[in-house]
């Protein structure tokens, strides 16, 4: 690549990055200007957060790691690379020491606790976040909490049990975590509870939660094409839920090889799921930085900054991406510190909120906890309720919640099978509206049927049922009618007899019905 194109890259690096990335970047940058607080980074991506090339260039995350130290000196800056094989971060590299250090040698320990006593170590508030090392300490622990000044908590637990042991109080923390995997898809942080929580293990540590996550997500879901943006999105509101005060960043990735590439010649594909990406960030309030736009800006991208394969970029075309990153960090401090709040992705509908519609269900508080509609095995028993999802969602996951009273040994086989149906429903004109009327037609829209075996030992054990996907959320009832408010009503029917799958002879309580955010 010639130094005049790679120079014009760079100076429009800044110019692509707007307010909105600005502030998402600025919840940690904000922090880490105080001095006196540290921070936590994570990257979440494939390949491209992952590559290295030798003498040339060291990976993205590293490499903004490595810049942060550099504009922060007195932090110490620790990195954790994820390892697929193991499913742990196996190593901490100490991008940066940083200074400010005090050092005592009355540390007290208690075995498998995170609480550190000292009586002359002389604990701050201010303390929360610097790095604490020393006898029975594991390796990269920050001061979690503080407590008094003869006692704080630690953000792992100690290994063992001691006295006089030596602390040291070092200065603040930066740690940047590396949650990609080469070959991964955006669903694969949330593919397990136990991998998201060990790809996260900050989750139950408030002081540590992420200030800043970057997602770089959409080479590997070849194929895809607009559906693309659910997957995007579960990653995002999974993230949300747990860390709604962190940034996030969208990287809309950079384009592949127009015909050619070594792996799923998906060009066109990967245009519209960076273009989903976009789109994303836009409808979410989301940070965004525009890898994709800036590589096809250069006609001879292909050439310039991509290696062979015709997807991966090469040494220039990694130096690109990081300045684009890096220009979110580095003119951050014009811009207030700014996390989304995150839009409703769930809303519950509880037993309570149905009627009977159908045979003979009855209602009642079970396991003195909560209503719910109890469906013996008789044939074509049915509820209904009016499901009126947020005006925001344009598809979703339908879920049926139910529970038994009896815990069956795993193996059993105590089937239970259910059917929803949707239909129109008015739930009123708008106030231009008010003396019209209109005439609601239609008949039930029936679902296919969904198995679930109960196969859970203790009693009263909760199921949660997938039963309809990517289901409209709402649309008008006809194009005319468009000026009305329209809503679905929902029919959950308990096969019993009239299903061959359904053999579970027992009565079965549904809770309610959880409706998720698909896009």
């Amino acid at each position: 690549m010639d130094v005049v194109t790679l120079g014009m890259a760079k100076a429009d690096a800044g110019k692509k990055i707007d307010d909105a990335t600005r502030a998402h970047a600025a919840i940690l940058m904000d922090k880490l200007a105080t001095g006196v607080e540290g921070g936590t980074l994570v990257f979440v991506g494939d390949s491209t957060f992952v590559d290295t090339i030798t003498g040339t260039v060291v990976q993205t995350p590293l490499r903004i790691a490595q810049s942060l130290a550099a504009k922060y000196p007195a932090l110490r800056v620790l990195f954790r690379e994820w390892d697929d094989t193991s499913q742990t971060y196996p190593a901490i590299t100490t991008v940066q020491a940083g200074v400010n250090s005090r050092s005592v040698s009355d540390g007290i320990t208690i075995g498998a606790s995170p609480t550190i006593e000292s009586a002359t170590v002389a604990f701050k508030p201010t303390d929360v976040g610097r790095a604490i090392a020393g006898t029975n300490i594991p390796a990269g622990a920050r001061i979690s909490a503080y407590i008094s000044a003869t006692k704080v908590t630690i953000s792992a637990n100690a290994t063992a049990a001691g006295a006089g042991t030596s602390i040291t109080v070092g200065p603040y923390i930066l740690d940047v975590y590396n949650a990609s995997r080469s070959g991964a898809n955006a669903s694969y942080p949330t593919t397990t509870v136990a991998r998201f929580a060990t790809m996260f293990p900050m989750t139950g540590i408030p002081s540590s939660f992420p200030d800043l996550i970057i997602i770089d997500h959409g080479h590997n879901s070849a194929g895809m094409t607009t559906e693309y943006r659910k997957v995007h999105l579960t990653l995002v509101r999974t993230l949300q839920d747990f860390f709604p005060r962190a940034g996030i960043i969208n990287l809309a990735q950079s384009p592949r090889r127009a015909s050619g590439d070594s792996y799923n010649n998906d060009y066109a594909n990967d245009l519209v799921r960076a273009r989903v990406v976009k789109a994303l960030s836009a409808s979410e309030g989301l940070g965004l930085v525009n890898a994709l736009d800036t590589f096809l800006a250069n006609p001879d991208y292909a050439t310039q900054w991509l290696v062979s394969d015709g997807l991966h970029p090469n040494a220039a075309g990694y130096s690109v991406i990081f300045d684009l990153l890096w220009s979110a960090f580095r003119t951050s401090a014009k811009n207030t510190p700014v996390a989304v709040v995150p839009r409703e992705s769930k809303m519950f509908i509880p037993a309570k909120a149905f009627d009977a519609l159908t045979g003979i269900p009855a209602y009642s508080v079970v396991n003195g906890q909560a209503g719910a509609w109890g469906f013996a095995t008789d044939l074509d028993q049915s509820v209904v309720a009016s499901c009126t999802p947020p005006s925001h969602w344009q598809t979703m996951d339908v879920y049926v919640v139910w529970t038994t009273a009896l815990g069956y040994a795993s193996g059993s086989n105590r089937t239970v099978t259910w059917r929803p149906s949707t239909r129109r429903q008015m739930i009123g004109p708008s106030d231009l509206q008010l003396e019209n009327s209109v005439s609601v037609t239609g008949s039930w829209i029936v679902g296919a049927e969904s198995t679930q075996n109960a196969t859970l030992l203790g009693t009263w054990s909760t199921y949660a049922k997938l039963i309809m996907t990517d289901q409209l959320a709402r649309k008008p009832y006809s194009a005319t009618d468009y000026q009305f408010g329209w809503g679905n009503l929902l029919k959950i029917e308990r096969l019993g007899l009239g299903s061959a799958l359904d053999n579970n002879p027992d009565t079965v309580y549904m809770l309610g019905v959880l409706l998720v955010r698909a896009s």
